[in-house]
């Protein structure tokens, strides 16, 4: 293996390693607190409110564990397992110039992400916030979200791929400082 690819996992291991501690030292600590409203909140807040929030916490804690797993697992298979690379070899088929081919394998890489998290997002929606009674969305408000959603991506998403794409292009070396600025400043634009 290359240097970059041990500095790769290296980073990877810690960070999910990092993220399964804190997830681990806040479920023991919502656990060993389930019992007793904290005293700021004791005339505010039911004991079985309270109980009712810490299993909810868990619950989704649980299951932001596995998500993250089953996200290391794909992020393994997307970088060291090549699929990245046949992503990218599929749109290169086609003949397109690099700025389409780059959108083109980014803006896909990202639908297929977002594909694959539909699973979770089902679950998350229709089985653990509607066992915890917070759930107010019906099958078809998830669809239409999720279609709404998905065109506004791509409405937005698009153009900006393509304009930093062009920019990485035309600006040589430094290529990464316009790209940086870019996304910077979109993130500004969408927190406003």
């Amino acid at each position: 293996m290359q240097t970059f690819t041990y500095i790769f996992l290296g980073f990877l291991l810690a960070s999910t390693l990092v993220q399964l501690y804190l997830s681990l030292r806040q479920k023991a600590y919502v656990s060993q607190h389930r019992a007793a409203v904290p005293t700021p909140f004791a005339d505010k807040i039911t004991l079985t409110e309270h109980q009712k929030a810490a299993d909810y916490t868990l619950a989704k804690g649980g299951l932001g564990r596995l998500e993250s797993g089953i996200g290391l697992v794909l992020l393994l298979l997307w970088t060291l397992g090549g699929g990245l690379n046949w992503l990218d070899q599929f749109w290169r088929g086609f003949g397109w110039g690099a700025l389409l081919t780059g959108a083109a394998v980014i803006i896909s890489f990202s639908m297929i992400g977002s594909l694959l998290d539909i699973p979770a997002s089902l679950y998350r929606t229709f089985v653990l916030e509607q066992r915890f009674g917070f759930n107010n969305m019906t099958a078809q408000t998830f669809v239409t979200d999720l279609l709404k959603g998905t065109a506004l991506a791509l409405v937005i998403g698009i153009p900006l791929v393509m304009l930093i794409l062009w920019l990485m292009a035309s600006a040589g070396q430094y290529w990464w400082l316009y790209a940086w600025a870019s996304l910077t400043a979109f993130s500004l634009l969408m927190t406003w």
